[in-house]
């Protein structure tokens, strides 16, 4: 398994990645409505965008030349009490629990403090027990909590911080 920085030439790949890793995560635990809103159409249309956007980094593992994750990293929306924003971390159910998630993670941190980034956050659904865990495991604390609003769908989300990412430091 390799872990790099998505290129242009990633957007198919990373939006069939996002789709089915939505269908496999969230499913019973948002309305499937909202699952089956994300369209390859429209996640490719947001990808090609993110992926144009110098301010925004997007790592992705692969493993024997497939996309099976991504994480993407952005300045911090207001509500967030940090410097810097994870706004999606996505793994398909056949990687996790295999150390990936770990190494995308340690990889973005490490890449966030050379560029001067003292303080990361995200957010979660509460009810998503296994991101939580993996959030805890990694160091995060429980952050404030808001009502996100995509769309006809409002989803209560909690925030986990990481007020030093000294702890990720490339050994």
């Amino acid at each position: 398994m390799i872990i790099r920085r998505a290129v242009p030439a990633d957007v198919e790949a990373i939006a069939r990645v996002h789709i089915q890793a939505w269908q496999e995560s969230y499913r019973g635990l948002i309305p499937d409505a909202a699952i089956n809103s994300h369209t390859l159409e429209q996640r490719l249309s947001r990808w090609t965008l993110t992926l144009q956007n110098p301010d925004i980094l997007v790592y992705l593992p692969e493993r024997d030349g497939a996309v099976c994750g991504f994480v993407s990293f952005g300045e911090a929306r207001p509500g967030l009490a940090a410097e810097g924003e994870v706004y999606s971390f996505h793994l398909l159910q056949s990687i996790k629990r295999q150390g990936v998630g770990r190494a995308l993670f340690t990889q973005l941190c490490n890449e966030l403090r050379a560029r001067g980034v003292t303080s990361l956050g995200l957010w979660v659904l509460p009810e998503n027990t296994p991101a939580r865990r993996f959030y805890e495991a990694m160091g995060g604390r429980l952050g404030e909590s808001r009502l996100d609003r995509r769309g006809e769908f409002v989803f209560d989300e909690v925030a986990y911080i990481w007020g030093d990412l000294a702890p990720f430091a490339a050994g």
